[in-house]
């Protein structure tokens, strides 16, 4: 029985070590390893990512000790590169635990002793209480349990100083499990056992209520309690600490419930919780609490009929566990040597570090003094630099901006001009009629003949300055461009129309070929000014008697439209200059730019109306023709536009 209460000795210090570092009720170690996982994912502050990590590395000391040691390394590293003792003292404190489990117990003593000094030198009196305690434990594996119980009163006088008093129900189990050891009395342990369990319950500490729970049960079972209330007390432990993930306390209740039915010569139920006890030892590698549990085994089932199978299983598992502690043997005095090797390494590395360190120090500072040096010149060269780029990038936008703003200035001159032209025309007829008395002196029929030339003169020039506003408003003010369905054909005639003098003058024959219903995307005044000056042109250069055909022809999406005139063309070097702002061009007479000036507003507004203009010369005869694209509305593309534009052909 001496190897279970040495087993339940290591569950009173999982107990400690809880209650040292999570007073709160918990409800289980998983659920906490999960939100302590989470903690770590998105935690900024560095000590307190370290001291998650400290606190992963004791959480799964109860379920898996490689994974203690994982997350007591990183803390490790950590804490070392940010000089944070604390931190450093909790990782040194977790190797301990994990080389004590091994067992490896020179290193488990050392990281135990360098965490106990680091607490001392922080005035951590929780780290030094635990540290003791866990210190106690080892001593007491190692059936010194005089120097354990020293250990143990040494944490019992840090405790007084504490405030969290589920400390000293850990403390109080502790002692109960060595003074066993040294034959006590039972009543004496008993009360220290149940103010253990009265701390635990006020404090709601649940893992040092179970730890104490299994010790009432197995001591109280030698001592002469009632079987059936200590196996209750035993199984009550089991279902909590599987419930919670605490693999090791589920471990010690099933060896305590196994050594009970040993005792009552109960081989099969005693079989069956060693089973259960050694599987889960196995899944946290718990190495010393699997000996324990192999050799309470080996004792339920030698000489007992029935169990052959069993004994050999036993037996092979705790012959390929001696070869596995002969192993940890040799490794442990390798790792002594190797530890004793590093730290005489560092001593000396240390020394000489001192040394240098002069040197080193002002290496650096004359280097970081050169180093701004050149960075500040630099950085003024850069500034200079940056400075001319700027100054030679304002220069030439501001050249540009001088040579826009002169171009425009031409324009605007020779608009003016144009515009004050179409507008004197028919105030100038009204003041000659006036002046010349032609009311008087006319006969009536040309009289009403004049007045209503001079009102279809008016009517025009009011179109061509409507076009012009609605281009201004688009060109200059900025004004979106709302456009609407216009008959193509119609709009054609008004331009015709509006030519009719000239057309008449010149005996021009003029044909409309586009289709009556034939509808464009457009803005009605910007298009009749585009048709009445491409008109205006195919006639001025059309010899008399000529001949002009207009005709459209319908795409997909769009119309195309083209006046073609019978005029000898337009010489090569000047079509790709037509539509250009003539004021960059030349600087010719009045005339010769209010038709270069017409040409390009014509296309300005037609680019405003989404569409493209262009001119080419008729390579069938002669002439010059003129095409300008505009937008069809949008409608649903029926079965006769196909037909229309593709032919029969298309429904194949």
């Amino acid at each position: 029985m001496k190897v279970l209460v040495w087993l339940l000795i290591r569950g009173c210090f999982c107990c400690g070590l809880f209650t040292l570092f999570f007073t709160k009720y918990c409800h289980g170690q998983t659920a906490e390893i999960s939100l302590i996982k989470k903690e770590l994912s998105y935690t900024k502050d560095s000590l307190k990512y370290i001291d998650l990590l400290n606190s992963l590395s004791k959480y799964y000391s109860f379920q898996a000790l490689d994974s203690s040691l994982y997350y007591a390394m990183k803390a490790k590293t950590l804490a070392e590169r940010k000089s944070y003792k604390k931190g450093l003292a909790n990782a040194f404190y977790n190797y301990g635990v994990y080389y004590s489990e091994i067992p490896e117990l020179y290193l488990a003593y050392k990281f135990m002793n360098e965490a106990l000094d680091m607490f001392r030198s922080i005035g951590d009196k929780v780290g030094e209480c635990r540290t003791y305690i866990y210190i106690s434990l080892i001593l007491g594996r190692e059936d010194k349990a005089e120097q354990s119980l020293a250990y143990l009163d040494k944490a019992y006088e840090k405790s007084n100083s504490i405030k969290n008093d589920s400390l000293l129900s850990v403390i109080y189990t502790f002692q109960v499990n060595a003074k066993s050891f040294l034959q006590g009395n039972w009543l004496e342990q008993k009360n220290l056992v149940d103010m253990a369990i009265s701390i635990a319950k006020k404090y709601k500490d649940w893992v040092a209520l179970m730890n104490a729970e299994i010790t009432l049960a197995n001591l109280g079972f030698m001592n002469g309690m009632r079987k059936g209330k200590c196996l209750e007390l035993l199984h009550s432990v089991d279902t909590r600490a599987q419930a919670s993930g605490a693999v090791a306390f589920a471990g010690l209740a099933n060896l305590g419930i196994a050594n009970i039915y040993q005792q009552l010569q109960q081989t099969d139920s005693a079989d069956f919780f060693y089973q259960k006890a050694l599987a889960l030892s196995d899944s946290g590698k718990m190495t010393a609490m699997q000996q324990s549990i192999l050799k309470g085994a080996l004792k339920n089932v030698t000489g007992k009929s029935g169990f052959e199978k069993e004994l050999t299983k036993y037996t092979r598992m705790e012959m390929a566990m001696q070869e596995r502690w002969e192993l940890t043997s040799q490794k442990e005095g390798f790792s002594m040597l190797e530890s004793t090797l590093k730290e005489n390494e560092l001593r000396v590395s240390s020394a000489n570090d001192k040394g240098n360190k002069m040197w080193i120090s002002f290496l650096a500072a004359a280097s970081f003094c050169l180093l701004m040096s050149v960075f500040f010149l630099y950085r003024l060269f850069r500034q200079k630099h940056n400075f001319m780029k700027t100054q030679h990038l304002l220069i030439e936008e501001l050249e540009m901006k001088n040579k826009v703003l002169q171009e425009n200035n031409e324009f605007n001159k020779s608009l003016i001009s144009i515009m004050a032209h179409d507008l004197r025309q028919p105030f100038s007829s009204i003041i000659m009629l006036d002046r010349t008395n032609a009311k008087d002196t006319m006969q009536k029929e040309h009289y009403l003949a004049m007045i209503k030339q001079m009102r279809i003169t008016s009517e025009k020039s009011i179109q061509v300055m409507d076009g012009l506003l609605q281009w201004m408003k688009l060109q200059l003010l900025g004004i979106g461009y709302q456009p609407s369905p216009i008959n193509l054909f119609d709009n054609i005639n008004e331009a015709i129309s509006f030519n009719a003098d000239l057309i008449a003058r010149k005996k021009i024959r003029i044909v409309n070929m586009v289709d009556c219903d034939m509808m464009v995307n457009a803005q009605q005044e910007m298009l009749l000014f585009i048709n009445r000056n491409i008109i205006n042109n195919a006639v001025k250069f059309s010899p008399l008697n000529g001949e002009i055909s207009v005709m459209a022809k319908k795409t997909l999406h769009e119309i195309h439209l083209s006046v073609c005139d019978s005029g000898e063309g337009i010489p090569s070097n000047e079509l790709a200059n037509l539509f250009k702002n003539p004021s960059r061009n030349s600087k010719g007479a009045p005339a010769v730019l209010g038709a270069g000036i017409a040409l390009f507003i014509c296309k300005d507004m037609i680019s405003k109306m989404n569409g493209k203009i262009w001119a080419e010369n008729n390579l069938e005869g002669k002439g010059a023709i003129f095409t300008y694209s505009l937008s069809i509305p949008h409608e649903k593309t029926s079965l006769n536009t196909l037909l229309e534009i593709n032919g029969p052909s298309s429904l194949n």
